[in-house]
């Protein structure tokens, strides 16, 4: 969930079969291209929301450590939300934050429906690519919307900037330098 909707609900309620589906799903596309590499792995979910969805991975891929960062992971939401979390994850107001902890490095990070948030889509890829809390060659799984004709008042309100087509994507990560290993819609 954006934190943006978080005044809307409350964050102990139950949660809605979309996003319970996406966690599953998620998890499927990571077990299926990571295998057992996988379980055990060390995640990053930048620009995390409430944390919900890196927190049933956490548990569900028996993770090392989880990180959630996200801008809105003011002390009171972080207060509010980690005791529904996960135990094996830690929640940060930025990638700095994060940064000065002595944090296992990601072997997977997670950018789910954040690029379109970023004037410059770029930049947080390649401020991940030279975080030390990120692995080498870690395995990045990015979600955004798609199509710019679907672009809505409710995008505005997220603060979304564009959606996007699979070239434009494909674009944006090849032009930091990561290699795309699987795309689609």
């Amino acid at each position: 969930m954006d934190l943006r909707e978080l005044s809307l609900t409350r964050p102990e309620a139950a949660r809605h079969p979309w996003e319970q589906t996406r966690a599953k799903a998620i998890e499927f596309l990571l077990r299926r291209h990571l295998g057992e590499k996988a379980k055990g792995s060390a995640i990053l979910d930048l620009g995390c929301g409430d944390g919900f969805l890196v927190s049933q991975l956490a548990d569900r891929l028996e993770s090392v450590q989880a990180v959630a960062v996200d801008s809105a992971l003011d002390p009171n939401v972080q207060a509010r939300l980690q005791p529904l979390l996960s135990p094996r994850l830690r929640l940060f107001p930025s990638l700095e934050a994060a940064e000065q902890q002595r944090l296992t490095p990601a072997s997977i990070v997670l950018l789910l429906d954040v690029l379109e948030h970023c004037e410059d889509d770029t930049a947080p890829l390649t401020a991940l690519l030279r975080s030390p809390v990120v692995a080498p060659g870690a395995t990045f799984l990015i979600t955004v919307p798609a199509f710019q004709s679907l672009f809505s008042a409710h995008d505005t309100f997220l603060g979304h900037y564009r959606r996007y087509r699979l070239d434009q994507l494909a674009d944006c990560v090849q032009g930091v330098g990561l290699r795309v290993v699987k795309k689609s819609y």
